[in-house]
């Protein structure tokens, strides 16, 4: 069983929290946690992030930066045909990548996973950082549509979902905590909320 690495952290968390206890402070009962099996996820989890890692250091031969360089050009080439998609409303190319992404768990040169490339393509705007409101509002309608279109594509609902985390995330800015102005922590809270019922 894989876990994702926030679903592993509030598990550490849960641990450590409910080991903690003080005079003052009340603890609701958690659930007994059996130590062995969270140590082994903690384990997998390490050894395929350092497998992650190394994987561009184990290619036979050649020049890093000529690697690097390559991997950065497919991964763009790659966002660039997905968001395509989207904007054509190719769903059902949409959902063929997207499967054979996690079926294959391919990766470009560089190391980094199709998979989570894929997402990226699809969690903002095809303009990028020059995204106005209503270019963020024409991008998640094109997903809805994908979701309804294929009410049963996790591909989907994941990117919605991501989509309304960056857009939560454009309310907020980029600034200091002190500097986020009351309407855009609310915003921001609003198009969080939307993002867990995607």
């Amino acid at each position: 069983m894989r876990l994702s690495p926030a679903v592993l952290f509030l598990l550490v968390c849960g641990v450590s929290l409910s080991q903690v206890s003080c005079d003052r402070a009340q603890t609701a009962a958690l659930p007994p946690v059996d130590t062995t099996v969270l140590v082994a996820l903690v384990h997998d989890y390490g050894h395929d992030y350092h497998s992650a890692r190394t994987l561009p250091m184990q290619q036979p031969s050649g020049n890093p930066d000529v690697n690097a360089t390559n991997g950065d050009q497919e991964e763009a080439q790659y966002q660039s045909e997905i968001a395509a998609d989207l904007v054509q409303k190719d769903f059902d190319q949409l959902d063929k990548v997207a499967r054979e992404a996690r079926a294959t768990k391919a990766r470009f040169s560089g190391g980094v996973w199709k998979l989570f490339t894929f997402y990226e393509a699809l969690s903002d705007p095809i303009v990028g950082d020059e995204a106005t409101d209503a270019d963020w509002t024409l991008h998640i309608e094109n997903l809805k549509a994908w979701s309804a279109a294929h009410p049963q594509s996790a591909a989907a609902r994941i990117a919605l979902a991501e989509t309304y985390i960056k857009f939560s995330y454009k309310a907020r800015g980029s600034g200091y905590a002190s500097t986020v102005s009351e309407s855009g922590w609310k915003l921001q809270a609003e198009r969080t909320a939307l993002a867990v019922g995607a």
